[in-house]
């Protein structure tokens, strides 16, 4: 029986007590690839996708134009989407899993409903929407949204599960029952009984691996799919769809088309319309139980590796996506969401505007006045003359550099240096090939780590690269050292482990600071640290290496200069050197190692704000302020693990991380909010209940941020507040002392929009 649910008093009361998460500051853009996608909603305007990697896309039909909605801080709860649906008012529910569902309210609003609120998990597999309830299911029971809250979950606190396996993975509702489907059963219960009661309906199900993968109803009907038939194939991996008929309490196959088999991939239904994908193509199911096939329609495969998602819109009009790709009927051409060519990002370099992202096994993306141009892995390996104008290889791009000519310069895992210009048109490419005997990727000098320009003046000026080895970051590869090229891409020489003074050949930071002198820096646990040379006025004379003394152990991942100071991200921490006092001044904590995978994990802004990039995020050193650290749980930073970072001159910086890419103003400050002429809000819920716990008190008004005051009868200020948008809780019912304030009237000032309002809640036992 599903049991209405209160607010549970040691939950709230925890999440009260809690240490506040801090918000992001500045202004956040977020790059991200769709690959994948777990769910699609067709709507007569529109056509939401809910993907595995870049949030939410939303595809505009009339304009053939796409917008999208990422992560961020009281907003979609995660990039990983399981599921979306609407209810009838027109709010969005968006399943993450591990987080819950976010809730899109029509005002533009996001909520988050997830355990705290009643939910059996925060891993939410399937949604589906009646009227405006949303019935939940998770991967540890079933629960009910009325529309303002979590209304009861099945199986309830206490209470025995119904269920052979709580792992919820497909709801349907026909007329008053609710039908459920887990991997080992399909269950059926009366609505209107408060789900008293739960029948297994199993029935002829073959269910030798007991996996239902999920069910699908127009309303009528109720149809299930079924991973391997023992009868016809008992080794076999086969999918077959069953239709429930209660009346011989059986399970006849349903074959979309004839002579198709069991092919069945994907069952779906949205608006009273089944939908199916084949390994022959994509049917629908009309009102008479006809399965048609449209004509050229994508198909699945076999193994499912395609992972082809299907979809129809009011109308009837057919939809699916694969690999991130929407295609519509009849034409079933595939449309690209626009974006970047993956999002394993290991680095990034900004020019003028353009921005440039290497993205491991994936490729190249340019993001230049709003538009991506990608330069993908596979597909685009040139030979001949067409290598003039774009990469031989773009498969493992790693080191970049942007030199003081406005040259681009990206070196390829296993591949060549390639020197470019890109704002010409057509584009000017040079393909830098080591000259070997040796075939093998150690001697193609393709490893580059680390890259650096000197300040030379005239047409002697250096362009110096840090190799790395064969086996990235592996002491028993094959350490290359620093090789040197000129200003025009031509080879001079190769400083390997045996040239004097070349700690190993390992480099993995290197930077040139004011005065021309080069500092490298090496990876390992002994004969690492920091060197330092002066910069030959001729290129062709050899370095004489320095060590900059007790840096030995330092295993060294980043270098910066600024001013007289030099900043060295290491393994351990962030050191500042101070070149004229020769010697190290500050240790920094960072917020955990650098990612192995980063090429350029540290960078200064011109006013001298340093960031730091780890596998604990980004940490923000600003002069004058504490250090602030940016994740996924505050900011929309698209991963934990950040792997390169690039500041503007303008102090902005970009962000290539594990799982995509962000741009970062810390100095951002937003447009004051338009004045209102008049301001009303709403407080909610009015009267509110005082619990052990407290409540929480919300208010909506027509400004987008506000602050105010709580002030009893006796006009004693119990409370203060500053919220930034409509909905958000403002009270939880305690005094200034931090003390639970008594039922009684309340009266609160509220301030939004240059504009002010007051008004009245009545606080009851």
């Amino acid at each position: 029986m599903i049991r209405m649910r209160w607010v549970k008093a040691a939950l709230v009361a925890a999440a009260l007590l809690a240490a506040p998460v801090a918000r992001a500051e500045g202004l956040w853009s977020t790059y991200l690839h769709a690959s994948s996608c777990n769910d699609i909603l067709a709507l007569r305007d529109t056509v939401w996708m809910a993907t595995g990697d870049a949030g939410l896309l939303r595809y505009h039909r009339s304009t053939d134009s796409w917008s999208t909605i990422t992560r961020e801080p009281d907003g979609l709860a995660g990039n990983d989407v399981q599921a979306i649906t609407f209810d009838r008012s027109g709010n969005l529910f968006a399943a993450v899993p591990g987080k819950g569902v976010s809730r899109l309210d029509t005002d533009g609003h996001w909520s988050l409903i997830n355990a705290f609120d009643g939910l059996p998990s925060d891993t939410v597999l399937v949604l589906h929407a009646d009227g405006d309830t949303v019935w939940i299911g998770t991967t540890r029971g079933l629960a009910l949204w009325d529309g303002k809250t979590v209304a009861g979950s099945v199986p309830d606190l206490g209470t025995p599960s119904p269920f052979s396996n709580n792992n919820i993975n497909g709801l349907a509702v026909t007329g008053d029952t609710l039908v459920v489907s887990t991997p080992e059963g399909i269950y059926v219960a009366r609505i209107s009984q408060r789900l008293a009661t739960w029948n297994l309906i199993n029935g002829t199900l073959p269910l030798l691996n007991q996996d239902i993968r999920g069910i699908a109803s127009d309303g009528r009907v109720l149809l299930a799919l079924v991973k391997g038939n023992p009868i016809s194939n008992p080794t076999g991996v086969i999918f077959t769809s069953f239709r429930w008929s209660p009346s011989t309490n059986s399970w006849p196959t349903e074959t979309p088309g004839s002579g198709l088999g069991q092919s069945v991939r994907r069952l779906r239904d949205d608006h009273g319309i089944i939908v199916a994908t084949t390994l022959a193509g994509t049917h629908l199911r009309t009102a008479s139980g006809v399965w048609i096939q449209s004509p050229n329609s994508p198909a699945t495969d076999n193994g499912d590796v395609a992972a082809l998602e299907p979809a129809a819109d009011p109308d009837g009009v057919l939809f699916t996506s694969t690999a991130g790709k929407l295609a519509q009927e009849p034409s079933w051409t595939a449309l690209a969401p626009p974006g970047p060519v993956g999002n394993t990002s290991r680095n990034v370099a900004w020019v003028n505007g353009t921005v440039y992202v290497c993205y491991a096994g994936e490729g190249i993306g340019r993001l230049r006045d709003g538009v991506w141009r990608n330069y993908p892995a596979s597909g685009t390996n040139c030979v001949g003359a067409e290598c003039d104008t774009t990469f031989t290889n773009s498969v493992f791009p790693a080191g970049m550099l942007v030199d003081p000519l406005g040259s681009r310069w990206i070196a390829m895992w296993g591949g060549p240096l390639t020197r470019f210009s890109d704002e010409t048109s057509p584009p000017v490419f040079q393909n830098i090939f080591y000259a070997s005997s040796n075939a093998d990727s150690a001697h193609l000098h393709s490893t580059i780590h680390a890259a650096a320009a000197d300040s030379t003046n005239g047409t002697q000026a250096g362009r110096w690269f840090g190799l790395d080895s064969d086996r990235i970051g592996n002491d028993i590869g094959n350490p290359l050292g620093l090789d040197l090229y000129d200003q025009d891409g031509r080879f001079i020489r190769n400083y390997d482990t045996t040239y004097p003074g070349l700690r190993n050949g390992l480099i993995r930071a290197l930077v040139c600071d004011r005065s021309n002198k080069m500092w490298v820096g090496y990876k390992g646990s002994s004969s690492a640290g920091l060197s330092t040379f002066q910069v030959p006025e001729n290129l062709q004379v050899g370095i004489e290496l320095t060590d900059v003394l007790s840096t030995n152990r330092l295993d060294v991942f980043g270098l910066a200069t600024v001013g007289d100071s030099v900043w060295v991200l290491a393994t351990d921490g962030l050191y500042r050197y101070r070149q004229s006092t020769a010697a190290f001044v500050s240790k920094l904590e960072i917020a955990g190692p650098p990612a192995l995978a980063s090429m350029h994990p540290l960078a200064v802004a011109p006013n001298g704000t340093v960031f730091v990039g780890t596998t604990g995020g980004m940490r923000v050193h600003r002069r004058g302020r504490l250090p602030m650290d940016y994740t996924p749980d505050n900011s929309p930073i698209a991963d934990v693990e950040v792997r390169g970072l690039y500041c503007e001159p303008s102090g902005a910086v970009w962000i290539a991380t594990a799982s995509g890419v962000n741009r970062f103003d810390p100095e951002y400050i937003p447009p004051p909010e338009p004045k209102l002429p008049s301001l009303t809000v709403k407080l909610y819920p009015n009267p509110a209940w005082l619990t052990g716990a407290g409540f929480e008190l919300r208010l909506a008004g027509q400004a987008t941020s506000y602050v105010g005051e709580v002030f009893d009868l006796n006009g004693r200020v119990v409370h203060r507040f500053s919220i930034g948008g409509n909905g958000s809780v403002f009270w939880g019912g305690r005094n200034l002392d931090q003390q639970w304030v008594g039922p009684g009237v309340y009266f609160v000032r509220v301030r939004g929009g240059g504009a002010e309002a007051t008004s009245r809640v009545v606080v009851l036992r």
